[in-house]
């Protein structure tokens, strides 16, 4: 975990944890020791709590300790569910969200040729497609081997990053959690045809006290991408008011509003509602099908060309 004063427009203090277990651990470690606290207190006693909504001041009412136990319960239930979405999720929806995504990345590469990477043979790798045993009895630190590209934009060779996408989960997202996570998977897609492809998860919780601030961890995502995780943090109704509510209070937040910028560089900072560019926020149920998929394909498209020659000109970060 490291922390340092935000150098953004969001202010406070930011918390990058280093992955995805940090974070759970924090949340479930904080339900479980304010558990024991209240169960620690006669039933019948009355205590302030201090009431968190996000984007709304925050209240504070006395509650017996038996009533604030129920609902501590039904928290930590949540964030079990939460964490049982983020790391399995339904197999059915993950298989969906794979193909949706599959087939529009081919759309994508049909809408903007560039986009589609020449395949130069294999390369050895740290992991890939195929293993050499004997390399890997060795020790060696390359024993796999991947498809090597060469794309038509940008100088990959030379880049020395991967791309690197923040999603805010502070705020609503449009539509479906499975057609988010399908357009973002296949902009992962899209964009590992020419490096590899970072992804964090921003959760800001701000306001006036010392600690309240923006909390970061990074999903790796080098060869593909996960379905679960992302139909999670693209949707998903425990995505905020469980799991980053209680992650971030176990960090000593104590206020609710939402972060408005990335807090780290990033090639695209992508909100539920960015897409509107595109107008997929506002009637996108009422469309046709096909028209959906149009939309969502020319987003991916458009938004993986901004990208990609944003970096093929300078090695600056940028937020979108």
């Amino acid at each position: 975990m490291k922390k340092h004063k935000s150098n953004t427009k969001n202010g406070g203090i930011t918390i990058i944890l280093d992955s995805l277990d940090e974070a759970i651990n924090i949340g479930r470690g904080y339900v479980a020791r304010r558990v024991a606290e209240e169960r620690a207190l006669a039933p019948e006693s009355k205590h302030p709590v201090l009431r968190i909504n996000r984007d709304k001041p925050s209240e504070t009412e006395e509650i017996t300790a038996a009533d604030q136990m129920r609902s501590l319960e039904r928290r930590a239930r949540a964030f079990k569910r939460a964490v049982n979405a983020i790391r399995v999720g339904d197999q059915a929806l993950n298989r969906s969200i794979l193909d949706k995504a599959e087939r529009l990345a081919d759309l994508v590469t049909a809408i903007e040729p560039s986009l589609a990477a020449n395949y130069a043979g294999f390369e050895r790798s740290e992991d890939g497609i195929a293993i050499d045993v004997g390399l890997l009895a060795s020790g060696d630190d390359r024993p796999f081997f991947k498809r090597a590209s060469q794309g038509e934009i940008g100088n990959q060779g030379g880049r020395g990053r991967a791309y690197r996408v923040v999603l805010n989960t502070d705020v609503s997202w449009f539509g479906s959690a499975d057609d988010n996570a399908a357009v973002v998977g296949a902009l992962v897609l899209c964009l590992q045809r020419f490096g590899p492809v970072e992804l964090w998860i921003q959760q800001g919780w701000l306001g006036d006290y010392d600690d309240d601030g923006v909390t970061l961890f990074k999903l790796d995502f080098s060869q593909g991408f996960e379905p679960a995780q992302l139909a999670f943090w693209c949707g998903h109704e425990l995505k905020d008011n469980a799991f980053s509510f209680e992650v971030n209070m176990g960090l000593g937040r104590r206020s609710s509003g939402s972060s408005k910028s990335a807090e780290i560089p990033a090639d695209l900072f992508l909100r539920g509602d960015w897409m509107k560019v595109y107008g997929i926020n506002e009637g996108f149920d009422k469309l046709l099908h096909t028209e959906q998929v149009d939309l969502m394909a020319k987003w991916i498209a458009q938004t993986a060309m901004q990208i990609l020659k944003s970096d093929a000109g300078t090695d600056d970060w940028f937020s979108g």
